[in-house]
């Protein structure tokens, strides 16, 4: 009994030690009831990429003559993702070098440094099969009709039938010195022109010549100034130029000039708009050297030109006679497309006889974009227009844009 009694009493004290674990565990505790939370984030990004640039189609060559035309197909291009409304300037400079006219040098001992020299076999070519006409010392032969001079080469009279020299000889028949080429070297410092036979079939005098210094047995050959003479081919293209002196009497009466080497740098070139024939229309380049009455020129060939009422063509505005404008394209430029081509090709001009060294023509062409406007019903419009078909300032002029299903599909430009 006794037993029993001490189990019961044991197990009581546990059990009130359980309870009182749990009192104290209760009291120190919280209690976390189940939960759960999550977040989602969904963006949507855009990215608007407008780019447009000039895309063309050029390969310069290394050197150009009168005549030769090159291709050159240049419009825009749209690499982005935006459509837009384009336009293209036009513009043009030239580097150019020539030999200019220059006074002789004057004084006791003239400076002749800069003056473009020849070569001795220069210097012969200038007189090749020609026959002496003039000297600016003592020699002055006749040449006939009004051009006719007494003269002397070497102290002898030309006049006299009986008169020798050994590198000159005149001939009675054609009133002039018949010079050997081949042995003939001035003997004098001074100006030695010769009658040249050019131009077979026709009357045309023609003259070459040069400046020589003699200092003993020695001389050295200077350039004069010229102009040129053009030998083209059947066709009408220059196939060269020859150095002349239009007239041995003028050569004679006014003081020679020789030449100097000339640079002109990044110089505006003169363009206009020339629209006369339908679908060959051009823009003339032209620049004129101050004092000389030959131009050059370049034409450059246009295409794709319409009147604002064909979608994807070129239309000029602002054209004068100083400017050829400006060519708005007739349609936004999709993204991803390439317009239709402005330039087609560019002429050196056969007529081209300017005595030039070397020309560098630039043809500069500046474009300029602006955004086609997107309407909330998805109507394409042009900038800061309200509906579409409202005439707005665009790109510096006003524009009328057509539209269809929502889409422009021509522009019309005017300037004013």
């Amino acid at each position: 009994m006794k037993k029993n009694q001490k189990k019961n009493a044991r197990e009581k004290r546990v059990l009130i030690g359980a309870l009182l674990v749990a009192a104290v565990t209760v009291a120190g505790s919280t209690f976390a009831w189940m939960s759960s939370q999550d977040e989602v984030t969904n963006r949507l990004s855009a990215s608007a990429d407008y780019n447009t640039a000039i895309t063309e189609d050029f390969t310069p060559p290394d050197n150009i003559v009168p005549g030769q035309e090159i291709n050159k197909d240049a419009g825009i291009i749209n690499t982005g993702n935006t459509d837009a409304i384009i336009k293209l300037t036009p513009s043009a400079t030239i580097n150019l070098t020539f030999d200019k006219a220059t006074a002789l040098p004057t004084g006791d001992t003239p400076d002749f440094t800069g003056f473009v020299m020849l070569t001795a076999d220069e210097a012969k070519a200038m007189q090749a099969g020609g026959m002496l006409a003039f000297t600016g010392k003592s020699a002055l032969a006749a040449v006939g009709g009004s051009e006719g001079f007494t003269c002397t080469v070497s102290g002898k009279a030309t006049t006299d039938a009986s008169a020798t020299d050994p590198v000159a000889a005149y001939d009675t028949n054609l009133q002039a010195l018949q010079v050997s080429s081949e042995n003939f070297k001035p003997r004098e410092t001074g100006y030695y022109v010769f009658k040249r036979d050019f131009e077979r079939d026709t009357d045309t005098k023609r003259y070459s010549g040069y400046y020589a210094v003699v200092s003993g047995e020695t001389v050295t050959y200077y350039a004069l100034a010229t102009e040129n003479y053009v030998n083209t081919d059947t066709s009408g293209s220059t196939v060269g130029t020859t150095p002349f002196i239009p007239s041995a009497k003028a050569a004679a009466e006014q003081a020679p000039e020789l030449l100097k080497p000339e640079e002109l740098d990044d110089q505006p070139v003169t363009l206009t708009y020339d629209a006369t024939t339908t679908g060959k229309e051009v823009i003339k380049a032209t620049y004129t050297v101050a004092g000389y009455d030959t131009p050059l020129t370049f034409t450059i060939k246009l295409q794709n030109i319409g009147d604002g009422t064909v979608a994807d063509k070129w239309q000029n505005v602002g054209s004068s006679s100083a400017t050829p404008g400006s060519f708005y394209y007739t349609n936004d430029l999709e993204a991803g497309t390439t317009s239709a081509m402005l330039i087609d090709s560019v002429v050196f001009d056969a007529n081209n006889t300017f005595p030039y060294r070397t020309i560098d023509f630039d043809l500069d062409l500046v474009h300029e974009s602006v955004q086609v406007v997107t309407a909330d019903d998805g109507t394409e419009l042009l900038p800061g227009a309200a509906a579409a078909a409202t005439k707005q300032p665009v790109l510096g002029i006003q524009a009328t844009a057509t539209n269809t299903a929502k889409e422009i599909t021509t522009i019309l430009w005017a300037a004013e």
